[in-house]
């Protein structure tokens, strides 16, 4: 799924992902934050990655949040990531979601600790 300042999202195919590090930076320090404050408000998500990443073939998206969630609730959960994140990046900013598998999240907290984890005591810091 994409995100957009367009808030729409859409389902593509973009291949596997290499998870090169986690993002880090003011504007995603306050994503994370409002996503986190989200998460806690909505449910449905257990752990969440803000990634840079590489694609097969060279494909080269940037930036990827990668969610440990029930995926039941991945359309809703992607339409709020899409809102929060359309109101603090500029237009031409995309926000590629994808849902972690087992293996995938393996790769994800290799390279990086999630900003979000989901526990009796809320979220671990970014």
């Amino acid at each position: 799924m994409r995100s957009g300042q367009n808030i729409s999202s859409s389902r593509v195919n973009i291949g596997h992902p290499r998870f090169l590090a986690g993002q880090s930076g003011p504007f995603e320090d306050q994503l994370k934050e409002r996503l986190c404050l989200m998460f806690d408000r909505t449910g449905g998500v257990a752990k969440a990655y803000l990634l840079r990443v590489a694609y097969e073939g060279g494909f080269d998206r940037g930036v990827l949040l990668g969610l440990s969630a029930d995926e039941k609730k991945m359309d809703s959960i992607a339409a709020q990531v899409g809102e929060i994140f359309a109101a603090l990046f500029s237009r031409d900013q995309c926000l590629d979601i994808v849902l972690l598998d087992d293996d995938s999240e393996k790769d994800a907290a290799a390279v990086c600790t999630p900003f979000y984890a989901r526990s009796s005591r809320g979220h671990v810091g970014s």
